[in-house]
């Protein structure tokens, strides 16, 4: 929040609400791909989301490190890995 305490678990839950509304387009493919460049656009041009504008909620972050890069790129590469064992084992099943 922007007077720096800690988020409710209603504003939580609010503001995870309106990110799949407002930023994800509840999933609808071609409204999911336009609202994201709205919400990109407003994110660029006014350094807020129009969530958190209208939650006024402040958020903070800090540039990802390498150790957690690493993380991150291992656990792709394991989902992607166990996804492909996934496919292959159900296409040779139905060959």
């Amino acid at each position: 929040r922007e007077d720096g305490q800690p988020l409710t678990l209603s504003t939580t839950l609010n503001r995870a609400v309106m990110v799949w509304w407002r930023g994800w387009g509840i999933g609808v493919p071609l409204v999911s791909f336009v609202v994201r460049i709205i919400a990109f656009g407003k994110l660029v041009s006014e350094g807020k989301t129009t969530w958190d504008r209208d939650l006024q909620l402040r958020v903070i972050h800090q540039p990802v490190g390498v150790v957690r890069a690493l993380i991150a790129i291992f656990l792709l590469l394991f989902l992607f890995g166990a996804s492909m064992g996934t496919l292959t084992e159900q296409a040779l099943r139905h060959s």
